[in-house]
């Protein structure tokens, strides 16, 4: 048998090229020289600390030899040859360049610059971490040394009302209906009774089901908000438990003498504040054959416009009371951003969950507050991240969100905003971007980013517990004021209108015992003794933090314990209900901050329900009589009839409106029957041949 030919792959393989020694070279172009925190007034300009980093960065790859650019056939120890110029002769050459004015001409790999600095303060990090307590400490310099320039913010204001002269500023209805607009409640009106014809609702009373729907109009929805007040301050585990009758022990409320259960369901189920939409489809085939049996009207899946706002259930509303939070009030001097958290369980893709905040899980509000009053907000969305936000490159996503909010702030001649920020926003580039647009900023910051010290990370990470009470580390980058101080834990912060080197730096606060589980705990009791509280000097941003921080927790704090907010498997309802408690939370920092109201926030809220609830109409059906036929003087019209013919003749407008028919011919509006008989307790006319006096005594 003959011998069969060799086979041979005709892969090329790949080249081995060791690059051990080439490593090692690269990391020392990006090696940069030890950090250390600033002793003296920086120089006008400060580029030339930052800007060395960048050559070695862009020089770098070009002498390095890559795969792509090695032969075929290469001995399996070829190595690229070594950089010839030295780092101290490059920095040279760095330092002698003008950036400001070849920065248009020349575009620099941010990729690859950003990797250089990372590389650069890890290798610090590192270098840092090796040291002991004592080296390390004599890196940190005295923060009397470290001299900053800081931001003066000018006049200070405190908030103050722009409310029109025409509104009774002492009336919580008159205040509440600035963020609620009256023409709102018409809007939410009409869009509800839209929604039940378009989920064919009952309009009559059946053997099987005694809840059936008839129109709402504007004062309804204003009775209906003023029971979610009630609820909000009346607490009860079941909301069916407001219209209990006949216990001996227990509450009994006032609200179903305003509105009964039946109808405050069927309200609650078939709420809408924005327009319905039905599929196109359906409401041809409707139009062709409106005599076939109809089905509920399916509304149309949101289209990607319509994805990208997903919370258009609940517009226009939202839209219009943010407007109104900007229009009322003018902010003082001191402003605080942080995140909202309104509760929801349900399944929702836009829900997030946050173990450690108080509210685990639901939707996420970024605002802008003064002393519980929110100014402005954005949505969060899981799926589609912060709403409406103008993305800054150099800018983390929350602090393009911040950098966008504080741009909204109104200009005020010789007056000045800060913000105070915690440590999720905070970074040393947003602070110098909020600088440069004039603006304040003090916050607590987390020990990473490229631009912070890595003498305070190394500090907060490995030496934490070493450091005496007190102990303040200071470094200045990039028009930034970067610290550290020993409390309870080293708290690391920024601030750009503080300084640490004058005798004013520092405050005479009451400070009490630590407790049990805090993190250095035995440190600070030996500044204590046997004191269960003591004066202490603390830095003055530290003050400045603590009492103006609580901007947005106020206005958490406010809704907690008032919440009108009830168990919903409609994703957009907890977001209406935040909409209604941060408005009255506004409408009553507006009495405050223009002392047209004194009292408390509970008052305020119940004086609200109780404006709310007197646009019920009164039930006399209701009265426990005794309800007795009369034959009356003159011959009326019977009032049952002629509701309902109302009630027909606007679902007939709204089925134009929908362009469909739900109605039968025979269902046509016709003139109401008069009559002779009536009722003498209700003092009204009804029908004595029909069952118009059971229903009208029976209605819901």
């Amino acid at each position: 048998m003959a011998e069969l030919p060799e086979r041979r792959s005709t892969r090329v393989r790949k080249p081995i090229i060791r690059f051990a020694d080439q490593i090692v070279q690269s990391a020392e172009l990006f090696e940069a020289p030890e950090a250390s925190i600033v002793t003296t007034k920086p120089p006008a300009k400060l580029q030339a600390t930052a800007k060395p980093t960048k050559a070695p960065t862009t020089k770098a790859p070009a002498k390095a030899p890559t795969k792509a650019k090695v032969p075929a056939k290469v001995p399996a120890k070829a190595k690229a040859p070594a950089p010839t110029t030295d780092i101290e002769q490059l920095c040279d050459q760095i330092e002698g360049l003008n950036f400001e004015e070849e920065d248009d001409a020349i575009e620099p790999n941010d990729a690859s610059d950003k990797k250089g600095k990372k590389k650069a303060k890890a290798e610090e990090i590192a270098r840092l971490s090796k040291l002991s307590f004592i080296d390390i400490m004599k890196e940190a310099k005295d923060p009397k040394d470290v001299l900053f320039e800081p931001f003066v913010p000018g006049r200070s204001r405190e908030p103050e009302v722009n409310i029109p002269p025409n509104i009774d500023t002492s009336s919580p209805l008159a205040l509440f209906e600035l963020f609620i607009l009256s023409e709102m409640y018409s809007t939410i009106a009409e869009n509800t009774n839209l929604y039940a014809i378009a989920m064919n609702a009952s309009t009559s009373r059946t053997a099987t089901n005694s809840r059936y729907w008839q129109p709402t109009d504007r004062n309804e929805i204003r009775v209906f908000f003023g029971v979610l007040f009630y609820m909000g301050i009346h607490r009860e585990p079941n909301y069916k438990m407001y219209w209990e009758v006949g216990k001996l022990e227990g509450p009994i409320h006032s609200i179903s003498s305003h509105i009964s259960l039946n109808r405050f369901e069927n309200l609650r189920r078939y709420l809408h504040v924005s327009k319905p939409i039905p599929k196109p489809t359906q409401v041809e085939q409707t139009q062709e054959s409106p005599t076939e049996t109809q089905q509920p009207q399916e509304l149309e899946s949101p289209t990607e416009e319509e994805q990208q706002l997903w919370w258009s259930k609940i517009e226009p509303l939202l839209s219009t009371f943010r407007t109104a939070c900007q229009a009322y009030l003018i902010l003082g001097t001191d402003v605080a951003i942080e995140e909202i958290m309104v509760r929801f369980y349900g399944r929702s893709s836009d829900t997030c969950k946050m173990p450690n905040k108080p509210i685990k899980q639901g939707y996420k509000i970024f605002a802008l507050a003064d002393d519980g009053y929110v100014w402005h907000f954005q949505l969060s969305s899981r799926r589609f991240g912060i709403a409406e936000l103008e993305k800054v490159d150099e800018l983390t996503p929350t602090g393009s969100m911040v950098l966008q909010m504080a741009r909204l702030l109104p200009k005020i001649p010789d007056s000045h905003y800060i913000l105070y920020l915690d440590n999720y926003f905070t970074s040393v580039p947003l602070f110098s971007m909020l600088r440069k647009e004039n603006i304040g900023a003090v916050g607590t910051t987390r020990p990473s980013g490229l631009e912070f010290p890595a003498l305070l990370i190394v500090l907060r990470k490995k030496w934490s517990t070493k450091l005496d009470w007190g102990a303040t580390c200071a470094a200045v980058v990039n028009d930034v004021l970067c610290l550290g101080w020993q409390d309870n834990n080293f708290i690391l912060g920024l601030s750009i209108v503080h300084t640490v080197h004058e005798a004013s730096s520092w405050v005479t606060r009451m400070r009490w015992w630590p407790p049990a589980s805090s993190t250095n705990g035995a440190i600070v009791r030996k500044v204590f003794g046997e004191l269960p509280r003591m004066e202490l000097d603390i830095p003055i941003w530290i003050d400045d933090y603590n009492h103006n921080m609580n901007s947005v927790d106020l206005a958490n704090q406010f809704r907690q314990a008032y919440d009108t907010q009830q168990i919903a498997y409609r994703t957009w309802l907890p977001l209406l209900h935040w909409i209604l408690d941060q408005a009255a939370i506004n409408a009553y920092k507006l009495g405050i901050f223009g002392k047209t109201w004194t009292a408390g926030h509970v008052e305020f809220r119940r004086e609200l329900y109780r404006q709310l609830l007197s646009f019920s109409k009164a039930q006399v059906w209701k009265n426990p009589g005794p309800h007795n036929w009369v034959v009356q003087s003159t011959r009326q019209s019977c009032v049952w009839c002629c509701k309902f013919i109302k009630f027909k003749k606007q679902v007939l407008e709204a089925q134009k409106k929908l362009g469909i028919e739900l109605i039968q011919d025979e269902f046509s509006v016709k003139r109401p029957s008069p009559s002779r008989s009536g009722c003498n307790n209700c003092n009204v006319a009804l029908c004595k041949t029909t069952n118009c006096w059971d229903k009208w005594h029976s209605q819901v």
